[in-house]
């Protein structure tokens, strides 16, 4: 039963299963010597909010709702934007040959979307 549900996000053993592949890297590679945070302004980006007006062109007035209430209304439209982007420049930094950051052995990676606890 572990391995089934060790696929599915959010579950307690897909985290264990990360813990453990974490550990393992740790121990055959060493010590993480980059951590990285990233976070997009989301509520500013043109080109997503574009992205989202179009995609839910049927809802009344979409062109005068808020940025954050926009963003609140579609949060999948958001998180495959945001998923895409984050895709691209990680490509750009860490997978390619010739990085900012020199050769990388592995990595981990988690993706979060956090709705707004009170959209303007």
């Amino acid at each position: 039963m572990f391995s089934l549900m060790a696929n599915m996000r959010c579950t307690k053993e897909y985290y264990s299963k990360l813990g453990m592949d974490i550990r393992w890297m740790i121990r055959h590679i060493g010590p993480p010597t980059l951590f990285l945070t990233c976070s997009i302004a989301k509520w500013f980006s043109e080109p997503l909010l574009n992205y989202i007006r179009t995609i839910n062109s049927t809802v009344p007035k979409v062109q005068n709702i808020t940025p954050a209430k926009l963003c609140g209304m579609d949060s999948v439209s958001v998180s495959i934007h945001l998923k895409q982007k984050w895709e691209a420049i990680f490509n750009l930094l860490i997978k390619n040959k010739k990085t900012l950051f020199g050769e990388v052995q592995d990595y981990v990676t988690r993706l979060e979307y956090q709705a707004p606890l009170h959209p303007a």
